[in-house]
């Protein structure tokens, strides 16, 4: 339920919210390379600095299925269909009530547990991005009505956010993150600072250095809002829509991925040491790496028989046993915790890691080759494609691994994937004038997890992966789906590691 009151022009509700992962249909989000050459030849850069709060945004497809079964992850079904208040929306705007009405019904299907206040809510409107450049839905009208964007949700406590569809064209939630807080001001001074079309770039001499990750943060937002606002469902003209009919859950997987590491103490302590004597970080390549294989060793058995490292031994059963014991972060270094980050840097080993206090240079394509060696079937590094995500994710309930590369640096950052949810609503849309018109509209968000010690951690929507036009392929005219806005066309590329497991 939630409640709203007003004082002193602030604005608090109380609501039920705990995120999980949602889709839409099965759209291509990256075109394939027709020379791939490139890719794997990369030496990647990947950053190796604590994130504060790191953004990231979702994907895809489109099948009726559950897929958490086990203890560990509990669901019922048995009341899988609920109304909203049926809501008439005037035109195209939705009030602050009811875009928090969305929320509602959506936290409740993904959790039904705990208990968020609002902080704060600020509105991005129309007029924010086409004064800088940029194209959406509305740009040729920023007055009235259709000037209204997002709204964007901070919860008390730094305890979360969400970006929420303020008019009938959006999806009703774009963002919803599982801690950390979005600065609006901030996001707004991006938009203001940093152009939004990139130059195209061809990958040239690897240079070091580390994505910024407040930049990327807000690219993801920026692609997120922008590949949402010209849903399918908005139509032309003057209309009154009823929103909240039969609104279900048609698929839900829980995020595989359980843990909440991080790249400093105690998961850095077999890190090299800089000559002062201070321990570099982990680096986020080899910290999603060891959480997906940890994730594996409760959901698919995994005990690799073969040795990672002569330096650093693995101890299988102690991992597996602390993810059956529910461990989800370690705040000292304790016998389990250290049996983690002798993982954590065997990885970094086969992978040749170079440790250093500015950034840590790694050969992604030694990553596909680690997963090959642990006995991972049809391991590829590829461009990231949703369809394979969902493939991954859903089908076969393996999480993720996936990178964000910027061109002009080489910098970037590697991450997880690991759960999803699809939600599918009706909604009557009624012409001025005319007959009225019954649709039924779905929409997905992915969970990804940063390895940030949960920071960022959340449920994007698909949109916030096109980042990139063609990734190189200049051959490529256009990468735009019909029901997805403008183009970002930032010069970041996003890449993946594919593979198939049986034990």
């Amino acid at each position: 339920m939630i409640a709203v009151r007003k004082k002193d022009e602030a604005v608090f509700l109380i609501l039920f919210v705990l995120p999980d992962v949602y889709n839409k249909r099965l759209w291509r989000v990256f075109c394939r390379m027709q020379n791939t050459t490139i890719l794997f030849n990369l030496l990647i850069f990947l950053p190796m600095k604590r994130i504060y709060v790191f953004l990231l945004l979702g994907l895809f497809t489109n099948i009726l299925t559950s897929c958490s079964n086990d203890p560990l992850y509990p669901q019922d079904f048995s009341n899988n269909s609920d109304e909203l208040s049926g809501e008439i929306v005037e035109g195209r705007n939705l009030t602050l009530q009811q875009a928090m009405n969305n929320l509602n019904f959506i936290a409740r299907n993904i959790d039904g547990n705990g208990n968020r206040r609002v902080e704060s809510v600020d509105l991005l409107q129309v007029s924010d991005f086409s004064k800088n450049g940029i194209t959406t839905m509305s740009s040729s009208d920023t007055e009235g009505e259709m000037n209204q964007l997002a709204y964007v949700v901070n919860f008390a406590d730094n305890n979360g956010y969400a970006i929420l569809g303020a008019n009938a064209g959006v999806p009703p939630v774009l963002v919803l993150g599982d801690d950390g807080s979005f600065s609006t001001q901030d996001y707004l001074s991006f938009l203001e600072s940093e152009p939004i079309k990139a130059n195209k770039q061809t990958l040239q001499t690897v240079q070091s250095g580390q994505m910024d990750p407040k930049k990327l943060q807000y690219m993801m937002v920026t692609s997120a809002i922008l590949s949402s606002s010209q849903s399918a469902i908005l139509p032309g003209g003057n209309v009154t829509i009823k929103l909240g009919r039969d609104t279900s859950v048609l698929l839900k997987c829980n995020p595989l991925v359980r843990t909440k590491w991080d790249q400093a103490e105690p998961y850095n302590y077999y890190s090299p040491t800089s000559g002062s004597g201070v321990k570099y970080l982990a680096g986020c390549l080899p910290i999603a790496a060891a959480q997906i294989l940890a994730a594996m060793t409760y959901h698919q058995n995994l005990r690799p028989t073969v040795t990672i490292s002569n330096n650093y031994a693995v101890d299988w059963e102690a991992i597996a046993d602390e993810m059956y014991a529910g461990t989800v972060r370690y705040q000292s270094t304790t016998t389990n915790a250290l049996k983690v980050a002798s993982l954590i840097r065997a990885i970094g080993d086969y992978v040749d890691a170079d440790y250093s206090s500015s950034s840590t240079s790694v050969y992604v394509p030694n990553l596909e080759s680690l997963f090959a060696y642990l006995g991972f079937d049809n391991a590829t590094l590829d461009w990231f494609d949703k369809n394979d995500a969902f493939d991954m994710i859903v089908r076969q309930q393996l999480p993720l691994f996936v990178g964000a590369q910027e061109r002009s640096t080489n910098a970037g950052h590697a991450f997880i994937l690991d759960g999803w949810l699809r939600l599918e609503y009706t909604f009557d849309r009624m012409p001025i004038g005319g007959a009225s018109e019954r649709t039924r509209e779905s929409f997905d968000l992915v969970h990804c997890n940063f390895g940030f010690d949960g920071m960022g951690d959340g449920y994007y929507t698909p949109g916030a992966f096109n980042l990139s036009r063609d990734n190189n392929n200049d051959e490529k005219e256009d990468n735009d789906f019909p029901w997805y806005g403008e183009d970002t066309d930032y010069s970041v590329d996003i890449y993946q590691i594919t593979f198939n497991y049986s034990n």
